[in-house]
């Protein structure tokens, strides 16, 4: 939920250690495996047990619990600790420029460069 690996409180501010996602591991953004700072942050938000990252380059990382698709990450998808690049190949959104993002109590949703609109998550 928090990005920082914790699964309980946090009751200082910590600095979001890693992201994962770009090499298939826990490289950060750009790293091509790993050991790079962290990509800068453009815009954050939160659903209700999520948080959303939309990065320079705008792409989006997530972390949180996975249940109900609220993640975008694909089915069974437990919780994620670190903050996770979405980018399921055929979704489309791995070839947009994200510049805005949402989060409600189970879905998410991003607005493009492009001017398209992403949405995924508990629908019902």
């Amino acid at each position: 939920r928090l990005g920082v690996g914790e699964v309980g409180k946090v009751l200082v501010p910590a600095r979001v250690p890693e992201f994962v996602g770009l090499d298939g591991g826990g490289g950060a953004e750009g790293s091509e495996g790993g050991g790079s700072p962290a990509p800068k942050a453009k815009d954050v938000a939160c659903g209700r047990e999520h948080t959303l990252i939309v990065s320079e380059r705008g792409l989006v990382f997530v972390c949180g619990p996975g249940t109900l698709g609220r993640l975008g990450l694909g089915p069974g998808t437990e919780d994620v600790l670190y903050p996770t690049l979405v980018s399921v190949e055929g979704s489309g959104l791995e070839h947009e420029v994200v510049v805005s993002i949402s989060g409600g109590e189970m879905h998410s949703i991003v607005a493009c460069a492009s001017g398209s609109i992403f949405t995924w998550g508990f629908g019902e």
